[in-house]
């Protein structure tokens, strides 16, 4: 049985997902692999310290088994793949202390049920390859990240090691989470601008259709 260590991080490639930890002051290093890990809920880094077993493969070379990460150091370390999550805050606020449209937990149930199919949407390799029907595989998920499934987006791209999708499709991916960004402000503002704009526009519909 071997007894467990903690290294440091000193190199790590993440488009092969391999890097070394730094054993000692002396230079000592040893190899590190995503297969190493049994979990993990980010991606490593550089800097990360890691609990690890060390063993020996078929060529009796000194490899790391079981490893873990342990807690980031610093409060901001490594926030790449976690500050998306803060644009989740105002669409919260809004849900505890706004009046919305319609039932509050039918809206949350369905704004819950977008992110998951946007999620599974986004992984499915049938789905990337030949979109649904006539409609194309981007335009559909843009389709359902409009529709509140924006969270499944973010969360499917940083949860697994896949190529990032071109600028394009990122733009309007961020478009649709600014959008729901300002509709949380105004549903907390009481829907203040929406009755303005209605205002407006109301006596433009009657004069159009006076049946309206």
């Amino acid at each position: 049985m071997t007894t467990p260590q903690i290294s440091e991080i000193i190199d790590w490639d993440p488009e092969t997902g391999s890097g070394y930890l730094g054993l000692d002051e002396g230079g000592k290093i040893l190899a590190l692999n995503v297969l190493d890990f049994t979990s993990f809920h980010r991606r490593p880094g550089v800097g990360d310290r890691v609990l690890y077993e060390s063993t020996f493969d078929e060529n009796y070379n000194p490899v790391a088994k079981n490893a873990k990460l342990l807690r980031a150091r610093g409060l901001y370390h490594n926030m790449g793949t976690a500050w998306p999550s803060l644009f989740l805050i105002l669409p919260i606020v809004a849900f505890l202390v706004a009046p919305l449209p319609a039932s509050g937990w039918f809206f949350i149930a369905f704004l819950f049920l977008m992110s998951a199919t946007t999620y599974m949407l986004y992984h499915c390799q049938e789905f990337r390859r030949n979109g649904i029907k006539n409609m194309q595989p981007d335009s559909v998920l843009h389709f359902c990240e409009m529709l509140g499934g924006w969270p499944g987006a973010i969360l499917a791209q940083r949860r697994l090691e896949e190529e990032q999708p071109d600028r394009r499709y990122q733009v309007f991916l961020w478009i649709s989470v600014f959008l729901w960004q300002g509709l949380a402000i105004e549903a907390m503002s009481d829907w203040s601008v929406t009755q303005q704009v209605w205002s407006s526009l109301s006596p433009l519909i009657e004069s159009v259709n006076p049946l309206v």
